[in-house]
């Protein structure tokens, strides 16, 4: 939610008001800007901010793009329009329906290559995550001491947008992706997205755009940084985010592109976001990402 109060707000020691520029700004900064907050940024929609500045200088700008200058930019109203939005809802419920996945709990002593000790569970590979087990003391917090368990991955994530910009227009190349763990099973996500940055990490994770990801040309880079995860529930989790120029020979249409992916507005994005269950935590942080672009 995002919600204008009214009156005036109470001061509290631990609670600032920041320019949305800054914030924004702020992104580029490795482990600084949490992932609750990318999440409500990605719901802000896209568009100039007419207030705020960078009160320091240790804060990285943002490298300086210059958009094809042909064509006059298209009216965010037009860039999510009812009917390419109905459009991409039934592309999104096609793609929920004919998911062959479904997911339903199993007690823990049938699941095979995992191990359990007073302190954690873990895959006896040391290839996937642990569920470890900690005590928690907090000054601050309501309840001063408990207990709780936290999802430790072994290594940082990746998510990736591949962008283009034409006629003034930018554009993210999405990918309605199958995760166990959601509601729906299917929701839109990066153009690459792993759980590990090194690789997929299982079959499903791959996609025929994983080469450009990894990509050091910095004429291509739009955002790099390497931000934490919800702390809430998982222990040092972190995923690098990327917004990478699409090379120019990548397909211009959806008609050329495989089935489960597509060229979307970031208004687009913005409008199935309200939606709700329509996009996934990834593709809102590289929303919030996106917007502190030039």
């Amino acid at each position: 939610m995002v919600v204008e109060p009214v009156g005036e707000v109470a001061e509290h020691p631990d609670f600032r008001w920041i320019a949305l520029r800054t914030v924004r700004r702020l992104l580029r900064v490795d482990h600084l800007v949490n992932m609750d907050t990318r999440s409500v940024l990605g719901c802000l929609p896209p568009g100039p901010v007419l207030t705020g500045s960078v009160p320091s200088e240790s804060v990285p700008a943002a490298p300086v793009f210059t958009p094809p200058a042909s064509g006059a930019p298209a009216s965010p109203s037009a860039a999510a329009d009812p009917r390419s939005l109905r459009a991409l809802t039934s592309w999104l419920i096609d793609a929920k329906q004919h998911c062959p996945w479904y997911a339903r709990p199993v007690p823990l002593a049938d699941v095979d290559g995992w191990t359990r000790t007073e302190t954690e569970i873990a895959d006896v590979r040391a290839r996937s995550f642990r569920v470890i087990a900690v005590r928690v003391e907090a000054g601050t917090r309501e309840v001063r001491q408990w207990a709780q368990p936290l999802l430790a991955p072994r290594r940082p994530g990746l998510a990736v947008f591949l962008c283009r910009t034409g006629e003034g227009v930018r554009r993210v190349l999405v990918r309605a992706r199958t995760e166990p763990g959601l509601g729906d099973l299917v929701e839109l996500g990066p153009t690459v997205q792993w759980s590990d940055n090194t690789g997929p990490a299982v079959p499903e994770e791959a996609g025929p755009f994983d080469g450009s990801a990894l990509s050091g040309d910095p004429a291509c880079v739009r955002f790099d940084a390497e931000l934490s995860e919800e702390g809430g529930r998982f222990h040092r989790a972190a995923t690098r985010y990327r917004i990478i120029e699409a090379d120019p020979t990548l397909p211009s249409e959806d008609a050329g592109l495989p089935d489960d992916y597509r060229w979307l507005t970031p208004h687009q994005l913005h409008a199935l976001v309200a939606r709700g269950h329509h996009v996934n935590v990834q593709a809102r942080s590289l929303l919030a990402c996106l917007a502190s672009l030039p």
